[in-house]
């Protein structure tokens, strides 16, 4: 991954963290990113466990309407990584699509707009900020379930991506028909960054 954007993100975030919950994605657990395409004559998954970033969150204070203004997020996925489990349709999507050459990493950035505690442990997060892919950055914004696992905090959820938008020419090639919205799935564990660093 980008350690070295981590590394400055991470730095500009030192101050905040001192106050609220700083999370690292868990690299020693399993990580997935799914994009699925249901297009009308085909359907495929792309799949990579390339997934790094972290999260300042104060989970333990968290509840609707407060805790929003101390939060801050930043994921990146590498895109070299996608699998769509066909070599030949994973080389066009890569260097003729999403051009990984020039542009490698998907990144979504910003910080909670919604939090509503399910339980002790669980929370139905809303996320909002800018998604940034094919080097074109759009606001997003997700739902995503973080559920307390001992120490980790285990982060699932799915949103569309509507590619014309970042400026991807869908293909409509007889072996490659990519539908115009793809809907991402993420399944990680974030762990507390003093344990991360261990």
């Amino acid at each position: 991954m980008s350690k070295s954007i981590l590394i400055i993100a991470w730095g500009i975030v030192s101050a905040a963290a001192a106050s609220a919950g700083e999370y690292h994605v868990d690299t020693t657990a399993a990580r997935m990113v799914k994009f699925i395409s249901d297009a009308p004559l085909e359907n495929f998954d792309g799949t990579t466990s390339r997934i790094d970033g972290f999260a300042i969150i104060p989970f333990d204070t968290l509840q609707a309407g407060t805790g929003y203004d101390s939060s801050k997020f930043y994921f990146e996925v590498d895109l070299n990584a996608l699998d769509t489990g066909i070599g030949l349709r994973n080389r066009h999507m890569r260097e003729n699509y999403l051009e990984t050459g020039q542009f490698p990493f998907a990144q979504f950035a910003g910080r909670i707009s919604d939090a509503v505690r399910e339980a002790d442990s669980a929370f139905h997060l809303t996320i909002a900020g800018g998604m940034t892919i094919h080097g074109v950055k759009q606001p997003k914004s997700a739902a995503i379930l973080a559920a307390k696992e001992g120490s980790r905090y285990h982060v699932r959820g799915q949103f569309p991506v509507a590619l014309p938008d970042y400026k991807i020419k869908v293909p409509k090639l007889m072996f490659m028909k990519i539908s115009d919205t793809v809907q991402v799935q993420l399944d990680f564990y974030l762990l507390p960054a003093a344990a991360a660093k261990d």
